[in-house]
């Protein structure tokens, strides 16, 4: 396939990261550069991901050059990628420290404005008080990239909150705003303050409150409700990944808090998801082991995203883990 041939930029990011997975690193410096006409809104989220590939290849001054034209036009990228081993080719060189500490200026100045936010999604008609579904997005992302997948759940009849973060990752393929949960003190706060919020507006049912995440977002929602940091019924967790999932021991204490809660969750998986799939399906045997209810539906051919059917299969976890 051409890079014109992909229907959309997620696409072509898709079949760069699996060339680059593969070893075939020229392929993917060679696909996303073809890219760049076809995809014009998304130029300098491409010249990123080029960047790197270029310095992988240890092309070391076509990747600083096109890594000097990003940083300088305001764009900014995050430490996790800055200390990204593809750049080992040029971390030692003084320009690569001049742009890393430019990339930190411009990453600041969006930071300081940076603050919580919460998108509400309301049924037509439904019963009252309603229950809720409070969603946490993937890391490095927005309510923006996961709002549509969650919709099911309010024909279901569930107020939908999705709160965004106030922790700037970077930027996201159209070179706005994505979020991290990656501070969990930061994360509590903000979650408890959306619900008094949603308390207050919308007197929702609190009997029946489902936490729901993808990615780093699922691995906060089994936290927060293992713990009771956040009161819930259960939660829905859809290839939770983060430090907890990288380091299964993490979970101990948590699995310890939980053991003590009436709380039952649905974990989901993806066969092709190598880098958190693994270690989740540790996390499910001692979740098991320690008695707490943990349904796992398991995709095999499925990566790090959502599964085709989870709309259906969104509403049925709801009517099991909402059910009166």
């Amino acid at each position: 396939m051409t890079a014109s041939s992909y229907k959309d930029v997620d696409s072509l990011v898709a079949e760069t990261f699996r060339l680059y997975i593969q070893g075939e690193v020229a392929q993917a410096c060679d696909l996303i550069t073809a890219g760049l006409p076809a995809f014009p809104d998304n130029t300098r989220y491409l010249q990123a991901m080029r960047a790197m590939l270029l310095a992988c290849l240890k092309q070391t001054g076509p990747a600083l050059d096109v890594l000097r034209n990003l940083i300088e036009s305001g764009y900014f990228i995050s430490d996790l990628d800055w200390n990204d081993g593809d750049f080992d080719s040029i971390r030692e060189d003084p320009e690569f420290h001049r742009l890393h500490a430019l990339s930190d200026q411009n990453m600041a100045a969006v930071q300081e404005s940076a603050r919580p936010a919460l998108t509400t999604l309301v049924p037509d008609g439904g019963k009252k008080p309603l229950p809720l579904l409070m969603v946490l997005h993937g890391n490095r992302s927005s309510v923006a990239w996961h709002r549509a997948h969650w919709f099911p759940a309010v024909e279901a009849g569930w107020l939908a909150a999705l709160p965004q973060s106030s922790q700037l990752a970077g930027l996201d393929s159209f070179d706005q705003p994505a979020y991290s949960w990656n501070d969990e003190n930061i994360v509590d706060w903000e979650i408890r303050e959306h619900l008094e919020t949603l308390r207050q507006e919308y007197h929702y049912d609190t009997a029946r409150v489902i936490l729901a995440g993808f990615s780093r977002g699922g691995e906060n929602v089994i936290r927060l409700a293992l713990t009771g940091a956040i009161e819930t019924r259960g939660f829905i967790a859809v290839c939770p990944g983060g430090p907890y999932t990288g380091n299964p021991e993490h979970w101990t204490p948590i699995i310890a808090a939980g053991k003590k809660r009436a709380v039952r969750g649905v974990i989901i998986t993806g066969g092709q998801d190598h880098h958190s799939a693994p270690n989740t399906l540790i996390l499910i045997e001692r979740l098991h082991a320690a008695g707490i209810a943990c349904e796992h539906t398991h995709y095999p051919d499925m990566g790090h995203t959502y599964p085709p059917d989870f709309a259906a299969k969104l509403t049925e976890m709801l009517a099991a883990l909402g059910k009166k």
